[in-house]
């Protein structure tokens, strides 16, 4: 990630500040995760469990 931030930074002549160079570095790879993942069902009720609750399940 830092790579791709500094490349914006490098190779952009408008000038970004890290919260917007982090901003489209996890806008891209959110994007990338979901092409790559095109059947996650974001509506499972497994998500809708707290992170304790879901870390429970995947132990079990």
């Amino acid at each position: 990630m830092l790579i791709l931030i500094s490349h914006l930074l490098l190779d952009s002549h408008i000038p970004l500040c890290y919260e917007e160079a982090k901003t489209i570095a996890k806008g891209h790879y959110k994007a990338k995760w979901d092409k790559e993942h095109p059947k996650h069902n974001k509506d499972d009720g497994y998500y809708q469990l707290s992170r304790r609750d879901q870390t429970v399940i995947v132990r079990i």
